[in-house]
C-alpha cells in the first residue's frame, strides 16, 4: 500500500474515523437512511478515484466512509429501540441473566411473551450468575437516570446505547442454572476449585474463570492498596500464558513427526491448534471486553505464524478494536474498553522505543527495566482516562 502512495497508517486512521463516527452519532443523532445513502456514495467514490489516479482523494473518501460506517452502526442501535414497555403494576418476569455485577443484573426477558427479547436491569445483590434463568417479581419502568451532576454522562444514556431500555423495580424470587454448555462448564470448574480446599479459592476462580463475585471486600482492598487489582481481571497477560502453554505442548507434539520437523511446519500447525483453546478460555472466563481484545490479538498473531507473515502489533490492536466496536458499539463509552486499549497501545509504543536501548544491557537488567517500562507506560497511558 505505501508504494502506491497511501499512508502507512491508513488502517489505523480508518479505525479512528470509525470511532469518531460512533462518538458523533452518540452526541447528535442523525437519521439512519441519510447516513446509509451517504455511505453508499462514499463507497462508490473510492474505487472510482483509485482508477482515475487520485489516490489521496481516494484515501480521504475511505476515511469518510469509515466515519459514516461508525455513525451508521450506532444509528442501527437507535433504530432498533423497542417502544416503552411499562407495566402499571407488579408482575412476574422470567428471563436469563445476560450481565452480572455486584449490585446489578441485566436480564433478557422471555416471559411475558409480549416483552420477549427486551433487556431490563434489576438492582439486586442476589447471587445469580450469567446464564442463570431467573424469576423476578416487580414493576417494569423506565430506567431512573443518574443525578444531574455537571459534565457526567447519564447512566441511563449509556444503558440505552447497550440496548437496555427499562428496569424492574422488585426482587429476584428464584434462580436456576442455565442450560448452556459454557455456563455448565464454568459452574463445574468453580465447584472443582471450591472442593479443592485451597485457602484462596475466590482468587483462583477470579484468575481462571473470571468469577470475582465471591471475592470479599478485604481481599479486594488489599489488591487495590498494593496497586495489583488488575491481576484479578483476566486480560492479555493471562491469555499469553494460556496460549503460550498450549502452543508449546502442540509444537512439542508436532515435532515428534520427523516429516513436519524437517519441513518446518510444526510451528504453523501448533499456532493453528492454539486458536480453539484461546477461544474456549475467552468463553469460560466470561467474554469481557479485555478478554475479547486479547483473544482477537492472539488469533491474529497465530494466523500470522500459520501463513508465515510478520505480525504487526499496532494493526492487530486496532483490528481487534474495530471488531469489538462493530459488534458492541456502546463499548466505546465504557472505562473497560478505553483502559484496555489505551494501556496496550502505550505498552506497544514504549516497547518499540526502548527495545534498542534494552538490547545492549544484560539479561537480568533487561528483564527488570522492561517490567518497569511496561508498568510506567500503562500508568501514563491510562492516566487521562482514570482522571476523567
Amino acid at each position: 500500500i505505501p508504494s502506491h502512495g497511501y499512508p502507512q497508517g491508513l488502517f489505523v486512521a480508518s479505525v479512528l474515523a470509525f470511532v469518531a463516527g460512533i462518538y458523533s452519532e452518540a452526541s447528535r443523532q442523525i437519521p439512519f437512511f441519510p447516513l446509509l445513502i451517504s455511505l453508499a456514495v462514499s463507497l462508490v467514490l473510492v474505487p472510482f478515484l483509485i482508477t482515475k489516479g487520485f489516490l489521496r482523494a481516494a484515501g480521504t473518501a475511505l476515511l469518510v466512509a469509515f466515519l459514516l460506517a461508525g455513525m451508521l452502526r450506532l444509528a442501527l442501535v437507535f433504530l432498533d429501540q423497542p417502544p416503552p414497555a411499562i407495566d402499571p403494576g407488579p408482575s412476574l418476569y422470567r428471563g436469563t441473566v445476560a450481565e452480572s455485577s455486584k449490585d446489578v443484573r441485566i436480564i433478557e426477558i422471555e416471559e411475558p411473551p409480549h416483552l420477549s427479547g427486551i433487556r431490563a436491569l434489576i438492582r439486586s445483590d442476589h447471587p445469580s450468575a450469567i446464564g442463570d434463568r431467573v424469576t423476578v417479581l416487580g414493576t417494569l419502568r423506565d430506567i431512573v437516570p443518574t443525578f444531574k451532576n455537571p459534565h457526567h454522562v447519564s447512566w441511563r444514556w449509556v444503558k440505552k446505547l447497550e440496548g437496555t431500555f427499562c428496569e424492574i423495580r422488585g426482587e429476584i424470587v428464584s434462580a436456576h442454572p442455565g442450560k448452556k454448555l459454557i455456563d455448565g462448564w464454568r459452574r463445574y470448574l468453580a465447584g472443582k476449585v471450591d472442593a479443592s480446599g485451597t485457602r484462596h479459592a475466590p482468587v483462583v476462580k477470579a484468575l481462571t474463570i473470571g468469577d470475582t463475585a465471591s471475592l470479599d471486600d478485604r481481599t479486594k482492598t488489599l489488591f487495590l492498596e498494593t496497586g495489583t487489582s488488575h491481576i484479578l481481571s483476566i486480560s492479555g497477560s493471562h491469555f499469553a500464558v494460556v496460549a503460550g502453554f498450549f502452543f508449546f505442548i502442540a509444537r512439542l507434539a508436532f515435532r515428534a513427526s520427523s516429516r513436519m520437523r524437517q519441513k518446518g511446519t510444526d510451528r504453523a500447525w501448533a499456532a493453528l491448534l492454539t486458536i480453539p483453546f484461546t477461544i474456549l478460555f475467552m468463553l469460560v472466563s466470561g467474554s469481557s471486553l479485555p478478554t475479547i481484545r486479547a483473544t482477537i490479538m492472539i488469533i491474529i498473531y497465530m494466523l500470522a505464524l500459520f501463513f508465515e507473515r510478520k505480525g504487526h502489533s499496532v494493526n492487530a490492536l486496532f483490528l481487534s478494536a474495530l471488531i469489538i466496536l462493530v459488534i458492541f458499539p456502546h463499548s466505546l463509552f465504557s472505562p473497560s474498553f478505553q483502559l484496555t486499549f489505551v494501556s496496550v497501545l502505550f505498552i506497544i509504543l514504549t516497547s518499540r522505543a526502548v527495545h534498542s536501548l534494552l538490547a545492549k544491557t544484560g539479561r537480568a537488567v533487561r528483564w527488570l527495566l522492561s517490567l518497569t517500562a511496561v508498568g510506567l507506560a500503562a500508568t501514563i497511558g491510562t492516566l487521562p482516562v482514570v482522571l476523567y
